[in-house]
């Protein structure tokens, strides 16, 4: 499993939805179900529509679409409802620590019952991903340059 960061305002991106993207995975030995379209936190959505189009796209090759970080930056519940993710991230900010506090429990467990109610993975709860079992990465080092 490949997760590949992208900013929202990616959806205006002609490389993105191009061929030259596709045949980059494909170059690497990647398929669609292969690889997790991750939505940073770090931008707001400008236009949701244009950007449900694009994930729309990418949904019906195949990708899955996760957002990052649920409750920081600029995921939130308006994200999250009109972007409909296949997984949401519970940030670092919230789980760490999680065993020791009670008030924490109470926002994972809230996402929990969110995703488990919708069928969108929580990632952070069951399922972990982060720099302790693997280092993030470019793109440029699967795909061999032109």
């Amino acid at each position: 499993m490949l997760v590949l960061n992208i900013e929202p305002d990616s959806a205006h991106d002609p490389e993105l939805k191009g061929p030259q993207f596709l045949n980059g995975l494909a170059l690497a030995g990647l398929s669609s179900i292969q690889i997790i379209l991750e939505v940073t936190s770090q931008s707001a959505v400008s236009d949701f529509s244009a950007f449900r189009r694009t994930l729309e796209q990418f949904s019906a090759l195949g990708f899955r679409v996760a957002m990052d970080v649920v409750g920081s930056g600029y995921v939130g519940l308006r994200t999250i409802a009109e972007i409909a993710p296949d997984c949401i991230k519970a940030g670092i900010h919230l789980v760490r620590g999680l065993h020791a506090s009670t008030i924490r429990c109470k926002p994972i467990d809230t996402m929990r019952r969110f995703a488990q109610s919708t069928r969108i993975t929580l990632v952070g709860a069951r399922c972990a991903q982060g720099s302790l079992l693997a280092r993030p990465g470019s793109l440029s080092r699967l795909v061999p340059g032109p």
